[in-house]
């Protein structure tokens, strides 16, 4: 895929999620309409029971849209930073697990491959040439027949 139609994708995609977000934030404060809200910090009441319904249209159109934003930041915010998070944990766990059993496991495995490769070449060498020298059949013609 070219890098202009990924873009594109990208931008339409996005497109896409902001509209369902603004329908989902546009659901939430519609339905949240009559239940005053109270924004409370270490039990001080600092912003007082705000009722929704007492809002004017433009007001809750731009409530709305920063929830949307603020949904659509965060959605992409998780989608790419999630796997980046994973990836570092796994290198940083996993990458010491795979060093530590290679060197652990993998030397004295490499010590019994080289061990067993000078005591069994010879006599594998010697029954390879027996057994070449015993399955010599006719010698092939060499010139082709007309």
């Amino acid at each position: 895929m070219n890098e202009q139609r990924f873009w594109r994708t990208a931008l339409l995609a996005s497109g896409v999620a902001l509209l369902l977000l603004l329908g989902l934030a546009l659901a939430a404060v519609h339905w949240v309409g009559d239940l005053p809200v109270h924004v409370m910090v270490n039990g001080t009441d600092v912003f007082g029971a705000v009722q929704f319904e007492s809002l004017l249209p433009m007001q809750k159109l731009a409530l709305v849209f920063g929830l949307a934003v603020a949904l659509l930041v965060m959605l992409l915010v998780s989608v790419l930073l999630v796997p980046l998070l994973v990836l570092l944990v796994v290198l940083c766990v996993a990458l010491p697990l795979v060093l530590a059993f290679a060197v652990g496991f993998g030397i004295p495995l490499l010590v019994l491959l080289g061990l067993a490769a000078l005591l069994l070449g010879p006599p594998l060498l010697i029954g390879w040439l027996l057994w070449r020298l015993l399955r010599r059949t006719a010698p092939t013609p060499t010139t082709m027949p007309a």
